[in-house]
């Protein structure tokens, strides 16, 4: 039996990778690979490690939609909403 893929692991394998000098674009396509087979209520740590790495990169669009779907599983997240309001400003709007 396979246990569910944590959104904690995802994220830490994700930081390994790019700390472990495999590069930030390694650690962005675990994420976005990983994400749809993390649980339900992991997706958001998965979500905001994929707009902080998009933002790191440079890539405001991808930013803007993860940080989009912390917000759908709770509006007032504070991550969700300081990450939502610094890819708007990477944006220039």
């Amino acid at each position: 039996m396979r246990v569910p893929e944590s959104g904690a692991l995802a994220v830490g394998r994700a930081r390994g990778l790019w700390h472990g000098g495999h590069g930030l674009e390694a650690a962005r396509t675990l994420l976005a690979d990983a994400r749809d087979g993390v649980r339900e209520e992991d997706r958001h740590l998965v979500d905001q490690a994929i707009g902080s790495y998009a933002w790191i990169a440079g890539d405001a669009a991808t930013a803007v939609a993860a940080y989009e779907r912390v917000l759908e599983r709770q509006a007032d997240d504070p991550n969700g909403l300081w990450g939502l309001a610094s890819a708007q400003a990477l944006a220039g709007n």
